[in-house]
């Protein structure tokens, strides 16, 4: 894994560690350190999350489930309201730990 990869996905494990303990707010792909890195770009490694590929705007089965549950639940037309939700955390934690597993 290239430092620049390395250090995109460190800033995105710092990220769903705040929004697990409820400091932070999912801003989409525009406030991801990989997805910066890596959505719509030509660079010299992959996505951790995409290795066989380029990253497509997706990201992982873990956090396909988060956003689903967050839009479906607590969406109000206009915001994500989601404070003290108890599956949002478990669900985020899942992608969190995705994202520490690739890291070693």
């Amino acid at each position: 894994m290239l430092k620049a990869t390395k250090k995109a996905l460190e800033r995105s494990i710092k990220k769903w560690e705040r929004i697990v303990a409820d400091e932070g707010v999912y801003r989409g792909s525009q406030k991801c350190a990989l997805c910066k890195r890596f959505l719509n770009k030509d660079t010299k490694d992959f996505c951790p999350l995409h290795k066989s590929g380029k990253c497509w705007g997706g990201c992982c089965e873990e956090w396909f489930v988060w956003s689903y549950h967050v839009a479906d639940e607590h969406f109000d037309g206009c915001h994500y309201v989601h404070d003290g939700c108890e599956t949002c955390k478990t669900l985020a934690q899942a992608v969190l730990d995705r994202l520490k597993k690739e890291l070693v």
